[in-house]
């Protein structure tokens, strides 16, 4: 995923925690690495393997950086169809992960890196940071970032509502200037300038990527409404996206946040 669409109550802890510097990847998975629902981040920084995670309804992360060279933590990665299936192990806790997708190339790619790279002893800090820095205000906001934002934000505004948890999730999930270039996206243009945009910008993978991250903004506020379902069916249409592609996706993160997933098309 892009390094900007880190929010930034991660991006403050990262900090308290010793790590200014930008990392050289980022994947986000739809779970903790314990399987409960929530959400997980895996992060190279300069070698340097770090997790970090949060339950649903929590507003920490969990901050762990993997200390153990690569060949100690008995690394595994699965391909099954679309995810990847990833397990290792540190500090005497088994971490699992199934990111999936574009996600899961990138994850595949990230712990290829990591094997193969001499981990960092310390975190980048203080006078030996990195120039560059994880203040999303201090990055412009590109195209992309803007796109993904006001998608977010479309889709929080399909059933004629913006409930205050669907608030909170993109505030939480979007980076503070990610977030203000979309709105300004939305009162300058309309639906359908969007998805012209998105199919020009995006590839199929970011759009599908797109899709699964607006179903879990509208799941947000603990209802999930047949306005919302539509909008998402007719999106995917629009989009070029295959029906059976966003149905596996649909369903995929229906059950994990334990919703019905008795839709039909």
């Amino acid at each position: 995923m892009d390094i900007r669409f880190l929010n930034t109550a991660l991006l403050q802890q990262l900090r308290e925690n010793g790590f200014h510097a930008v990392p050289d990847a980022v994947v986000r998975v739809n779970q903790t690495f314990d399987g409960n629902s929530g959400e997980g981040y895996l992060m190279l920084f300069s070698g340097r393997l770090v997790t970090a995670e949060r339950r649903i309804g929590e507003k920490e992360y969990q901050i762990h950086p993997v200390q153990e060279p690569p060949a100690e933590t008995a690394l595994t990665m699965r391909r099954n169809g679309s995810r990847l299936e990833v397990e290792f192990h540190s500090a005497g806790r088994s971490f699992q992960a199934e990111p999936c997708f574009g996600e899961a190339d990138c994850a595949e790619t990230m712990l290829r890196t990591w094997i193969e790279t001499v981990p960092a002893t310390t975190a980048a800090s203080g006078d030996n940071a990195a120039a560059a820095t994880l203040d999303p205000a201090a990055a412009e906001v590109t195209r992309e970032a803007t796109l993904f934002a006001a998608g977010l934000l479309f889709a929080a505004h399909a059933d004629g509502e913006f409930p205050t948890e669907e608030r909170n999730h993109l505030e939480n999930h979007l980076p503070a200037a990610a977030l203000g270039a979309g709105e300004r996206y939305l009162a300058e243009k309309n639906f359908p300038e969007f998805i012209r945009d998105a199919k020009e910008f995006f590839s199929p993978e970011q759009l599908l990527s797109l899709l699964a991250n607006q179903l879990e903004a509208m799941m947000s506020d603990g209802k999930l409404r047949s306005s919302e379902m539509e909008f998402l069916k007719n999106e995917a249409v629009e989009l070029g996206i295959p029906l059976e592609e966003y149905r596996m996706m649909r369903e995929y993160l229906l059950l994990k946040n334990q919703y019905p997933a008795l839709f039909s098309l």
